[in-house]
């Protein structure tokens, strides 16, 4: 996705006025002469909400014994809310629900080794490339276009026809400079 740079973030205390929320917004476009492309993953996934305040929830998720409330070891929603959201001085109704998020993260958050790094043909293709959603961009052999292509193949076989024309007149050159000096 183009990127410039800048994002925005929902808070906790934001109101909750869709069905899903971004929990990240990156800025940028195909205009805009900060972005550039960078690849991206998008991770899903659903928050705990309160169903009258309309904002998500902080959830206690770890302490070092069971029963202290945490989620991931005594696996109990209304308890773990609870502490959570006392934890960081904000209301909690006791009622709660669980809305679909997204996060955009940068793919510097979890880079690959080498070895399994991308090949070309991941985004410089027709059928499945990774690239096929970035607007206003052509990216070479993402997409059929036919000007553009003809192009670039008339283009490529002037420069042939230009690197062929020259050799043989330097060939011819020093033919005729072996003549003049026998």
């Amino acid at each position: 996705m183009w990127f410039n740079g800048t994002a925005d973030h929902f808070l906790i205390t934001d109101k909750i006025e869709k069905d899903t929320i971004n929990i990240n917004t990156l800025f940028g476009s195909y205009d805009d002469p900060n972005s550039k492309i960078i690849p991206i993953k998008i991770h899903r996934g659903k928050q705990p909400y309160d169903l009258k305040y309309k904002t998500l929830l902080q959830a206690k998720l770890w302490a070092t014994e069971k029963g202290e409330g945490a989620f991931w070891i005594d696996l109990n929603w209304d308890i773990a809310l609870k502490i959570g959201m006392e934890y960081v001085g904000l209301p909690f109704s006791g009622q709660y629900g669980f809305i679909n998020t997204k996060a955009y993260l940068p793919v510097s958050h979890m880079v690959s080794k080498s070895e399994d790094a991308v090949s070309c043909r991941e985004c410089h293709n027709r059928n499945n490339s990774r690239l096929k959603n970035v607007p206003g961009v052509y990216i070479p052999a993402t997409s059929y276009k036919k000007n553009i292509n003809m192009a670039g193949t008339a283009l490529m076989l002037l420069s042939l026809l230009g690197v062929l024309g020259h050799a043989a007149l330097r060939i011819r050159a020093s033919y005729k400079r072996k003549k003049l000096s026998i």
